[in-house]
């Protein structure tokens, strides 16, 4: 039996709203991007958030855990 899958079998909103977004968006701004690359190709620009903003941030938190 087919099924046809949409947009909201596949997600949800998760009632909790970002504490941490404008410390995190001034972080990454000032921080030198690294490029990722797959089978050698470059794919996107990447940075490393420090685990901290994970732990303080409820959103963030709420999802890694």
């Amino acid at each position: 039996m087919a099924y046809t899958f949409s947009k909201d079998d596949c997600y949800f909103q998760v009632p909790i709203i970002s504490t941490n977004r404008s410390s995190i968006l001034s972080y990454a701004l000032t921080q030198s991007f690294a490029q990722s690359g797959h089978n050698g190709k470059y794919s996107f620009l990447q940075i490393i958030v420090p685990e901290m903003f994970i732990r303080e941030d409820t959103f963030l938190n709420f999802v890694a855990t």
